[in-house]
């Protein structure tokens, strides 16, 4: 099974933007960058997709033997949009994993597992971070030939154009999921397995959700799990006293790169 990661990156200005970025625009790329340095993969390429203004030098051509493509466009639809142009030029991948800059995988031979949970599962087109209803938390992986049909269907890969925001990702994240149904798949998450760190940007907060294995409830009112390691971690929340919600109680801690969290307070 080949796998294409798509990488989405943005440059301009961000809601409650974080400092280092601030003094920085390619703060989160380079983070990001350096955390597929280190962790073991078998990707078989990396698409750099940046979106709008480019800030950007020069990008890696490699990256631990994996070949990176890049891709200049228009901030159109935002990470949905970007998946959306990457997919046009790259059509015939097996697997797509679908990350956006400022979030990162914890776990090496992260691509190992989430081809795992496809191959086991035909019906899946998309596991995500975080499912109910919809792909709420959108970072994981789609099956190659479930967004396929949804180009046949829809001639792209849909996404929302709105100049608003929050309203242009809304809609790419809501009609992107509703593709991957309309395209006869379904929708699933790692959270049985792993958990998700969500970075709330306003105000500034981490949540971490997931699932026990018996339990099939709407992870946002499930008691998150803080012993179990998250397989994916906002860079903004990384190695540094953060304000976390487990869905029940708040906490102060400090998410580390591997996807645990040491010092927590209660508060």
């Amino acid at each position: 099974m080949k796998t294409n990661y798509i990488l989405t990156t943005y440059f301009g200005p961000r809601a409650n933007e974080d400092k280092r970025y601030s003094q920085n625009r390619l703060f989160f790329l380079e983070t990001h960058l350096r955390s597929l340095e280190m962790l073991k993969h078998s990707l078989d390429q990396i698409t750099i997709v940046v979106s709008g203004e480019d800030v950007s030098r020069e990008l890696p051509i490699l990256i631990k033997n994996t070949t990176v493509k890049t891709i200049r466009r228009a901030n159109v639809g935002m990470s949905y949009g970007a998946l959306s142009h990457a997919f046009e030029f790259y059509p015939d991948f097996d697997s797509y994993i679908f990350m956006e800059d400022d979030y990162i995988f914890t776990q090496d031979n992260f691509d190992t597992h989430l081809r795992s949970e496809l191959e086991k599962n035909p019906k899946i087109g998309y596991l995500c971070g975080a499912e109910y209803g919809h792909a709420a938390v959108s970072v994981g992986i789609f099956r190659g030939e479930a967004l396929r049909k949804i180009r046949d269907k829809h001639g792209v890969v849909p996404l929302g154009t709105d100049k608003d925001a929050y309203r242009a990702g809304y809609i790419g994240q809501v009609s992107q999921s509703a593709a991957v149904f309309e395209a006869g798949y379904e929708l699933s998450d790692w959270l049985k397995t792993y958990s998700t760190v969500y970075w709330q940007s306003d105000p500034g907060i981490a949540r971490w959700f997931n699932r026990e294995q018996e339990d099939p409830s709407d992870p946002r009112w499930v008691r998150g799990n803080m012993t179990k390691p998250a397989l994916v971690v906002p860079i903004q929340a990384l190695e540094k006293r953060t304000k976390i919600s487990d869905g029940h109680e708040w906490w102060y801690g400090d998410i580390q790169h591997n996807g645990t969290v040491e010092k927590l307070i209660k508060l």
